[in-house]
């Protein structure tokens, strides 16, 4: 719009793929159902995480079991912003979709007819851990009027 160029890296992922976007944040591709092929995307926060049987060891110790070669540390992945762009509900259910719903913040697209209603995020929210769910790409073609 304002003819300003924004540098981008485009990169293609299937259902199931993740991308490593810095050191501390991954994405991973996720499925969603639409009339057409369609998949929204989840980002997670990355940390690497003292090993359980470490905790409590002083930090001399801890130094000497990591120039050994032990390995520390365990990796965690939090699920923290998903985007499912057009869809139907159909994606609550799917169980490989559970990260999209505890995500901390969703970017829904919303629709009525094949996509997804407000109501139909209200029925569901129990199975919905979402700090925050932003409900975009509403159409002026449908009423509130129920009927």
């Amino acid at each position: 719009m304002d003819q300003s160029e924004l540098k981008h890296n485009l990169v293609p992922l299937e259902v199931g793929e993740e991308y490593q976007l810095r050191r501390d944040l991954k994405v991973r591709a996720f499925r969603t159902y639409h009339v057409i092929p369609s998949q929204g995307y989840v980002i997670y926060s990355v940390k690497q995480k003292l090993k359980q049987e470490f905790i409590g060891l002083p930090g001399s110790e801890i130094k000497q079991l990591k120039l050994s070669g032990v390995e520390i540390t365990n990796t965690v992945s939090t699920p923290e912003i998903a985007f499912t762009g057009d869809r139907t509900s159909d994606f609550i259910l799917d169980p490989d979709n559970a990260d999209v719903l505890g995500a901390k913040n969703s970017c829904c697209g919303v629709f009525t007819m094949k996509f997804i209603l407000a109501t139909q995020i209200a029925s569901q929210s129990d199975k919905l851990g979402n700090k925050a769910i932003l409900l975009i790409h509403f159409s002026a073609r449908y009423t509130t009027e129920v009927g």
